[in-house]
């Protein structure tokens, strides 16, 4: 504070010049320069000089201008004399020290700024915390977690503190110590009764539970509810935090769901038909037609609703900057199918990048390889393809070759034969890859994947596996980041009694996607959609608010899981030949959190075909889930047993079910209202083309958001252009894909894993 008083200072004498100038200026404009004399010289500085105050920075610009512009400079010294007291004495005193102290700023102003660039390289950081009462606070937590937290995730407990010390109006350092006791008070109480249990051996292989944690006080809503109970000896909060949901947050998003859904409905019918007009029949055929249109109003105003109330909260992270410690150890795979030596070459190319960005040792790179299906078990050129494969991965460990082994790892799978499918392919396509590379981590070897490049014994060490689909690209430093949010203890899973789900923590977390530049820009098609998140069922506004509201995101197919979670919940659960979209799924099983801080980056579709048949592919995928959502579904080996899937997690699968409807009803109802359906026909038409618009009508409500990216709104609208304009042609490819599934679901069970590229 002092360097900038001292700076605005000096910028005051600074201003004063700038004013002497325009002063100087302003005498000179009125004068004629081609017409000067001394004479009329004289007389212009004799009446000015009646006007304004002389000062030093007035006197020497006034002489140096004219001494530039007029031949009779000696008058304007002559008039300056005239007007101070000692004369010439006087008038080269003032010039001299005008100079003087000119240049005297100069230097003060760059020896200031030089000292504010030493000062903002400074670590304020660890400065602030080694003063701040309420860090002194939290580091007194009984697990140690709290200082190995990165500082956004210890800054953002210190952030809820001074909230929760706002809201409950005692100081944060009370706040801070309340929480910190009941912690370590619960990991005592914890501790002791293991003891006594005789289990205090196998606690090391037994998560402690969150409310040992700090951060469960701070974050959680029963944990606040316990920090406001104990507070209570000290003073009385008035309120719980504004952002705190109810503790039944599921059954209140649903209240609050059909709530809406019930408004819309009603306030449809009656526009459409006022009380009276309309028969009883009428009236149920008017509401039958509005559910899907109105719940797609009700999914859109509650989702927009949490976001305004629920602050997005990133997940606490361990700091790793300084490696990834060995119980950490990561392997980021990527698993793919490839046909050509140029594949090849591109996904080694890529593995490399992934290195190259993520240097660790601890972190391992590999491809996990199914070749393309085939009417032979072993065509021609697969073995050429897996000598090239091999060569490329073998010169990439000698090119980086460090201490302990191989970094980049091959892993091949053969192909079974499919008897549904009539081919050969590998089994379950890349969900049966993850399942038999977890497998082969685990120890078991009887399954279809072997090495073909690495050492063995770093399998049993892999804790976690990063997952990234062979057109990702993994930024600098985002899998140290991953790692840190997955291995943290308050964030790792927590399975329930009978071991067929988690449920707390996350077993895998995703992060969020973007569009890379360069696919963005190679159309106008991918440039239009990957603008910003619009009438795209798969990516409008979905993730974010279950996780804001709920703590549990949904998985998209590229994050980091936790291995033996994977193994315990998922390699035997799922049948076979029945599941192609796997993500929705696994994040349900293993708890999915968004890491909403961290990105990845993915390439979009170029060609709206391209985009179609990914479309296609998606809306199967989603309902080949439809058995999945009742309560009992076989698994691996044929076993009927209840599918332990929460009811968030069966709202997401019905939610992409009534997504992919959503379109071709909407067809529907504009034939049936101009034809049978009651009602003004237009009246129809404009509820119709209002839900289309319903992404462009959010975006306008968030004036904000439209004049910081008014390229987003552009976009918005230039997609609803695009769903009108293809709007039957996407109807006959959505019932197509709908139908297919069905038909092969329940009546073939053939090609249900039909997988065709988008690329």
């Amino acid at each position: 504070m002092a360097l900038i008083n001292h700076l605005c200072r000096v910028m005051e004498y600074v201003q004063q010049q700038r004013d002497a100038c325009e002063l100087a200026e302003k005498i000179l404009s009125s004068l004629d320069m081609a017409k000067l004399d001394a004479e009329t010289l004289r007389n212009a500085l004799d009446e000015a000089g009646q006007e304004i105050p002389l000062s030093g920075s007035l006197i020497v610009h006034l002489t140096r201008q004219l001494r530039e512009w007029a031949d009779d400079s000696h008058t304007v010294r002559e008039w300056l004399m005239c007007k101070l007291d000692n004369g010439t004495e006087s008038f080269d005193s003032i010039v001299s020290y005008e100079f003087q102290l000119q240049a005297t700023y100069q230097v003060t102003t760059g020896n200031i700024i030089t000292s504010l660039r030493n000062i903002s390289r400074w670590d304020w950081q660890n400065q602030f915390e080694q003063i701040c009462m309420v860090e002194q606070a939290l580091r007194e937590e009984s697990t140690g977690i709290y200082s190995l937290l990165d500082f956004p995730s210890r800054d953002q407990l210190r952030q809820k503190v001074e909230e929760l010390a706002y809201r409950f109006k005692v100081p944060e350092t009370l706040v801070a110590k309340q929480a910190v006791m009941l912690a370590n008070n619960e990991r005592e109480q914890i501790l002791h009764v293991r003891q006594q249990q005789d289990q205090s051996n196998s606690s090391h292989n037994e998560e402690l539970p969150r409310q040992t944690f700090v951060a469960f006080y701070l974050l959680e809503s029963k944990g606040i509810k316990e920090l406001r109970n104990a507070l209570k000896i000290c003073g009385t909060p008035s309120r719980l935090p504004k952002m705190t949901m109810p503790a039944n947050a599921t059954g209140s998003y649903f209240f609050v769901l059909t709530l809406f859904l019930l408004a819309v409905i009603r306030l449809f019918t009656e526009w459409i038909g006022p009380a009276g007009a309309l028969t009883i029949s009428q009236w149920v055929l008017a509401i039958i037609a509005l559910l899907l249109p109105a719940s797609e109003w009700a999914v859109i105003v509650t989702h927009w609703l949490i976001e305004i109330l629920k602050r997005p909260q990133p997940l606490l992270k361990y700091d790793f900057s300084r490696g990834i410690p060995p119980e950490a150890t990561t392997m980021v795979v990527i698993p793919v199918i490839w046909s050509s030596i140029k594949e090849i070459q591109t996904l080694v190319s890529r593995l490399e990048l992934h290195y190259l960005a993520n240097r660790n040792e601890n972190i391992f790179f590999g491809l996990l390889v199914d070749l393309t299906d085939s009417n032979e078990e072993i065509p021609e050129n697969d073995a050429l393809l897996i000598d090239a494969a091999r060569n490329s991965i073998e010169d990439l460990n000698s090119m980086y070759s460090r201490p302990g082994g191989s970094i980049f790892y091959l892993f091949q799978r053969h192909r079974s034969w499919n008897q549904l499918e009539g081919i050969w392919m590998g089994w379950e396509r890349k969900r049966g890859a993850l399942v038999e590379f977890v497998e082969l981590l685990k120890g078991k070897s009887d399954n279809t994947c072997q090495f073909v490049v690495g050492e063995n014994d770093i399998l049993p060490k892999i804790r976690y596996v990063i997952t990234l689909d062979a057109d990702t690209q993994l930024p600098m430093e985002t899998a140290r980041r991953m790692i840190g949010a997955i291995h943290l203890p308050y964030n790792r899973p927590r399975l329930n009694k009978s071991r067929t789900r988690v449920v707390e923590g996350y077993g895998i977390l995703q992060p969020s996607i973007s569009i890379s530049h360069n696919s963005a820009m190679r159309s106008r098609f991918a440039s239009l959609y990957s603008a910003d998140s619009g009438i795209d069922p798969y990516s409008f506004a979905v993730s974010d608010p279950y996780q804001d509201a709920f703590r549990q995101g949904i998985f998209a197919g590229k994050g980091i899981f936790d291995v033996d979670s994977f193994a315990n919940v998922l390699c035997e659960r799922i049948p076979d030949n029945r599941v192609l979209s796997h993500d929705l799924l696994e994040g349900g099983f293993l708890r999915a959190g968004l890491l909403s801080d961290i990105e990845l980056i993915d390439e979009y579709p170029s060609k709206f075909a391209s985009y179609q048949k990914r479309m296609h592919r998606w809306v199967r995928g989603d309902w080949q889930l439809l058995p999945l959502i009742f309560k009992m579904v076989p698994d691996r080996r044929d076993n009927l047993l209840p599918v332990d899937l929460s009811p968030l997690t069966r709202w997401q699968m019905i939610d992409n079910l009534r997504h992919s409807l959503l379109l071709p009803v909407l067809f529907v109802l504009l034939l049936l209202g101009i034809t049978v359906l009651p009602g003004p026909s237009e009246r129809w038409f404009t509820i119709i083309l209002a839900t289309l618009s319903l992404p462009v009508i959010r975006q306008l409500i968030m004036v904000r958001s439209v004049i910081l990216r008014p390229r987003g709104l552009l976009a918005v609208v230039g997609q609803l252009i695009v769903t009108i304009v293809t709007w039957p042609f996407q109807v006959i490819l959505l019932l197509d894909a709908i139908c297919r599934t069905l038909y092969r679901l329940f009546i073939s069970k053939r090609h249900l894993l039909e997988w065709v590229s988008a690329a």
